[in-house]
């Protein structure tokens, strides 16, 4: 998985680096629009369009190129968190549990931690059963 996020991020960032240099074919193409059309309203308004159109793309190209970073970091992230994971429960004298063999479909599981409410309960019965002793 942390290799297909970082793959996505990649892609990303490689399309940021594509869109600048495909950005000014457009301006090239206005510009000579633009020329046809001296002296009429349209001339102008094609080119603030053009402009507000190349501001758009290269916009879309630093978001793009900073969701690449950021999915690029969380594949380290993911990989980092799976590693000290593992280091953690494999590691001699750790204190984590064996793994369990019952799971679904066949995966290990962990046992699952004690519910608090279950041995406040448990805690009270106990102590009412050696009250209950003592007597």
């Amino acid at each position: 998985m942390p290799e297909e996020i970082e793959q996505a991020g990649r892609t990303a960032q490689r399309t940021a680096e594509a869109v600048p240099g495909e950005t000014r074919g457009v301006l090239g193409a206005s510009d000579t629009a633009e020329a046809g059309l001296r002296g009429w309203q349209t001339g102008g308004e094609l080119n603030a369009c053009t402009d507000e159109w190349k501001r758009l793309l290269d916009d879309l190209s630093r978001e793009m190129d900073s969701q690449g970073d950021k999915l690029i970091q969380t594949a380290v992230n993911y990989r980092t968190g799976e590693q000290d994971a593992s280091r953690a429960v494999t590691a001699p004298g750790s204190g984590a549990p064996a793994p369990s063999d019952h799971g679904f479909r066949g995966a290990r599981t962990m046992p699952a931690p004690a519910d608090p409410e279950d041995a406040r309960l448990l805690g009270a019965t106990g102590a009412a059963n050696s009250r209950e002793g003592a007597r």
